[in-house]
């Protein structure tokens, strides 16, 4: 392959990345949405007026996790 080859090979590989990240965050957006809603009718708090942190979605460790007799 010559480099204009491999250098159109890696841009499309780039825009292919890109779309689907933006695909990504489309749908992401479209998911915490239907989960306002979802919420707001439930009488609940709106997820876009709480703080998420990484703890809220972290699993507790298992019992044999927490006791190592």
């Amino acid at each position: 392959m010559n480099n204009d080859a491999v250098l159109t090979k890696a841009l499309n590989e780039i825009a292919r990345l890109e779309l689907i990240n933006f695909r990504q965050s489309v749908a992401i957006e479209q998911l915490q949405n239907e989960i306002s809603i979802r919420d707001q009718m439930k009488g609940g708090q709106n997820v876009n007026d709480t703080t998420n942190t990484s703890t809220e979605h972290e699993q507790k460790p298992s019992v044999s996790e927490e006791h190592n007799d």
